[in-house]
């Protein structure tokens, strides 16, 4: 799993969110201007739709009418994306513990 993936899937993990929401959220988590490009998050929005990762909750019209764009689409996991991400946190973990010297691998 791309690193851009995981951080849309951990980031819906914590609750629903639209497409700008969740560049936010990755922004806000990862420091400024580490999000994917709009293009990117669009693109892995729709790979992670066709795995069953996530889902269409709703959309809000009113306030986007009014702002002459169309509705934006909240996604929210789905338990076959939650349990994705956490494989992928696992084994991030546990590259991370060999990085920090807390597993010593042979050789």
């Amino acid at each position: 799993m791309d690193q851009d993936t995981f951080r849309i899937l951990a980031v819906l993990a914590s609750g629903e969110a639209d497409a700008r929401g969740i560049l936010e959220r990755i922004e806000r988590t990862a420091g400024a201007r580490r999000g994917p490009t709009i293009p990117t998050l669009y693109r892995r929005l729709s790979e992670c739709a066709e795995r069953g990762w996530i889902e269409i909750v709703g959309t809000a019209m009113a306030a986007s009418r009014e702002r002459g764009r169309p509705g934006q689409r909240y996604r929210r996991i789905t338990r076959a994306g939650r349990a994705a991400a956490r494989a992928e946190a696992l084994r991030s973990r546990q590259f991370a513990r060999l990085l920090l010297g807390e597993e010593r691998g042979g050789g």
